[in-house]
């Protein structure tokens, strides 16, 4: 994240909660990543290395990539807007985010 902001970098907020459903004695989580600003957001990357799941994740919003995964890779996530994704795994990932691009009008 280098250059001049219209936001705060910290506006792109990454949240992770369980879901009641256990797949195969593992508990599904959902993550959110959520855009607080009022430019649209694009090139989301979070760290992942290491990052497991039983089941499979949205790939329209959720792309692994080596030891990142972007978020909504081929688009923005509007401004005050949020994109969703759901995996499973005995415990929670912890995401954080990593980069991106402000997309300004």
């Amino acid at each position: 994240m280098t250059g001049t902001f219209q936001c705060d970098p910290g506006k792109v907020k990454v949240t992770e909660k369980p879901v009641q459903l256990v797949i195969e004695n593992y508990i599904e989580w959902n993550v959110t990543v959520a855009n607080e600003c009022f430019c649209a957001e694009s090139n989301v990357v979070l760290p992942c290395k290491g990052f497991q799941s039983i089941s499979n994740v949205d790939p329209t919003v959720f792309t692994k990539q080596d030891d990142s995964c972007f978020i909504n890779k081929d688009s923005v996530i509007p401004p005050y807007s949020s994109v969703s994704f759901t995996y499973a795994w005995d415990h929670p990932f912890n995401f954080t985010h990593a980069s991106s691009q402000e997309v300004c009008s």
